[in-house]
């Protein structure tokens, strides 16, 4: 899932192909309404403190196995 606000690049159709090509969903803020960021912050600040590894990854393999779990 990729989280934006509704800026021009993010409705393109190129980013929407881009999207579908690497199988993302797309979620995005209500027009005007910051807020709506807030609950996709909490959960990419709780993956970084709790999930993400100290050292970071040596591989993207090791990064989708640890996320798996």
């Amino acid at each position: 899932m990729l989280h934006s606000d509704q800026g021009v690049q993010y409705k393109s159709n190129k980013y929407k192909i881009l999207l579908c090509r690497y199988e993302a969903m797309q979620s995005m803020s209500r027009r005007g309404n910051y807020l709506d960021n807030s609950p996709m912050g909490r959960v990419f600040r709780r993956f970084k403190s709790k999930w993400l590894a100290k050292g970071g990854y040596g591989d993207f393999s090791h990064a989708v196995r640890d996320i798996k779990q």
